[in-house]
């Protein structure tokens, strides 16, 4: 039902009226990025899945008569402020003390701007995993292996060319107009996302 250019204050809308396909939708768009800032907060991958589902259930409660407004806020933010909010009601839940350890500086998670910058770079990962898929398609397959080796992988361009019969210069050129893609791409999610 839902590609993934589908425009987000849909899918939200949907959201809100408790369709079942737009929660699977949800999950499947949002529920790794929820996991891995997680796992990067220091918790278990069954916590991570937990966090999910807490997210979930906030969305669930503060959604009915949702509708979506870009000039209250940007959709990150709030699923930041979720996030980190899920993160650590179950702290709290799991050790009732993690409070007290808070403010008293014994046991901390990473401080706000470390906050920022992990957000940050999983955000972006994020909307990379959400790229690819549609930007490769216009590629070669031989242009979407050099990049993937290359740049996602961090292989060599000679070694990259060598393996797959192509030019260094060839490998250099798949990844400038791939990356050139993918920036549009990117673009225009984050846009769309509010």
């Amino acid at each position: 039902m839902y590609t993934e250019t589908a425009t987000r204050s849909t899918l939200l809308e949907d959201v809100a009226r408790g369709e079942p396909a737009a929660w699977r939708e949800f999950n499947r768009r949002y529920g790794e990025l929820i996991r891995r800032i997680a796992s990067r907060r220091g918790l278990q991958p069954a916590d991570g899945d937990e966090v999910v589902q807490m997210v979930l259930v906030k969305l669930s409660t503060t959604m009915p008569g949702f509708t979506y407004d870009r000039a209250k806020g940007r959709f990150r933010g709030y699923l930041k402020a979720a996030v980190v909010h899920a993160i650590c009601d179950l702290r709290q839940k799991r050790d009732p003390s993690w409070v007290l350890q808070m403010e008293s500086g014994a046991s901390r998670l990473a401080g706000p701007v470390d906050d920022e910058q992990v957000w940050e770079k999983e955000w972006r990962m994020h909307h990379l995993g959400l790229a690819w898929p549609v930007v490769r398609v216009e590629f070669s397959d031989r242009d979407q292996r050099a990049f993937e080796s290359y740049v996602f992988q961090g292989r060599s361009a000679a070694d990259t060319a060598a393996e797959l019969g192509m030019s260094v210069d060839q490998v250099y050129q798949a990844r400038t107009r791939i990356l050139k893609k993918l920036k549009v791409q990117i673009a225009r999610q984050i846009a769309e996302e509010g």
